[in-house]
This record gives structure tokens, sequence and C-alpha cells, in this order.
């Protein structure tokens, strides 16, 4: 094989392993001599290889040396959805109501799809969750929640589902760390979010689509009327304020 064919090979590699997930944003490729040993390739060919996936914009260097997979593509779909949240409070409801759509065909299709290391890995996130649960650390259990749902975007084996996802990571990690705030002393809140997130997980592992399916559309519902339940007791609590300050 030419050092050309060599080249393309590893370029090929990368660009799959980003487009499919196996390498999320930030991550950090091997140094360049372990892939000119992996790929049989000289230190120039492999040089080459990484300045194509630097020109297509699946990499970056950085300063002191490293290449690394590239947050643009998600900065470019999640920054203006960030401001869209800060600046409109009542667009988190058009977030969950985006989540409603695309979250209940991400468990349908992990529970049809996800293989052992899928379920490994959701495993793993689960866990993760239930740890920060027990912990009441709001700031862990936000991360834990939003990198259990990439999980099962992950196992839905979807990628236009997953880069979606990938792709709004900070802004689930925004909005749970909101809801979660909202109603982190409502421990009967948290139990149920707690138990909806173990009914996703359950019947992902035990095959039920439908099952998962119905499992993540109820826990969608169950946030939006919290949520409303809350801005309704905050309009009577400003309601109440103004009417104190008015006497």
């Amino acid at each position: 094989m030419t050092n050309v064919k060599k080249s393309e090979k590893l370029y090929d590699y990368y660009e799959a392993a980003i487009v499919e997930g196996s390498l999320r944003s930030g991550e950090r490729l091997p140094a360049e001599r372990e892939l000119a040993k992996r790929f049989e390739l000289s230190r120039t060919g492999v040089r080459e290889a990484l300045q194509q996936l630097k020109a297509k914009g699946w990499i970056v260097s950085k300063r002191g040396g490293g290449h690394y997979v590239s947050a643009q593509l998600q900065q470019d779909i999640a920054d203006p959805i960030l401001k869209i949240l800060d600046n409109n409070p009542n667009a988190h409801f058009d977030l969950l109501e985006f989540r409603h759509s695309i979250e209940g065909d991400c468990a349908y299709n992990a529970a049809l799809r996800a293989n052992d290391v899928d379920i490994a890995a959701l495993r793993k996130a689960y866990q993760a969750l239930q740890k920060a649960y027990q912990q009441y650390d709001i700031e862990a259990e936000a991360n834990a929640d939003a990198e259990f749902h990439l999980a099962v975007a992950e196992a839905s084996h979807n990628l236009i589902f997953l880069h979606l996802v990938k792709s709004l990571f900070s802004v689930l990690q925004t909005n749970m760390h909101s809801s979660i705030t909202k109603m982190f002393e409502n421990r009967i809140a948290r139990e149920a979010l707690m138990n909806q997130h173990s009914a996703i997980y359950d019947a992902i592992v035990n095959r039920q689509p439908s099952t998962a399916k119905e499992a993540a559309h109820q826990h969608i519902r169950y946030v939006e009327k919290l949520l409303e339940d809350l801005a309704r007791e905050e309009n009577r609590r400003e309601r109440s304020r103004r009417r104190y300050q008015n006497n």
C-alpha cells in the first residue's frame, strides 16, 4: 500500500470516528508517532492526513502540541440557542418540545439496536446519575443527566439523532441545571425523575422499544408539568410582592 493510500486510510478512519460519535468534541488524537506506527505511515504522511482533517474542520491543533476533535460545529448550533434561552425563559418549553420529538425515538431505537458496548456505556451513565442524585450535587446531577440522555442517543445508532443531541449537549446541561435547581428541594419530584430515568434505562436494557419510547415521553411530560407549576407559583409570588409593596 502506498504512503498516499495509507494517509487516506488514516483520514477516513478519523473522519468516520468523529461522524459516528466514537470521538467526542475535545478528545485528543494519539500523538503523531503513535499514528505513524498504527497506520504504518511516515511522519510526513501522518501530517498530511492531519492537515486534511484540520482543513475539513474535524480537528484543531492547540498550542503546546496535540490535535483535538473540534467543538466548533456543535458550538455553531448550540450558541444561538443558549442566547435564545437566556433572553426568553419561555423558550425552555420549546426545548422540551424538541426533546419530546427526538428523545422518544432515541430511546425506541436504542432498545432495538443497542449492543453490549452501548449497554455498558448506558449503565455507566445511569450509575453516575444515581450517584449524583444521592450526593445532592446540582452541578454533577445536571451533567450526569445530560450524559445519560447522550448515552441513549449513542445507543440509538442514528447518526442524525446523535449529532443533534451532541450539538445541543451544552444546551441540555444548562436546561437541566436550571430545572434541577428549581426543584432541588422537592424530594418527591426528584425521586419521580430518578424513577423515570430508571424506567427508560430498564426498557432499553430489556429490549422493549415501545416501553422505552413511552417512558421517555412520560419523563419529558413530567418535567414540563413541574416547570409550568413552578412558573405559575412564581407568578403568584410576584403578584403578592407587588401587592405588598403598593400597600
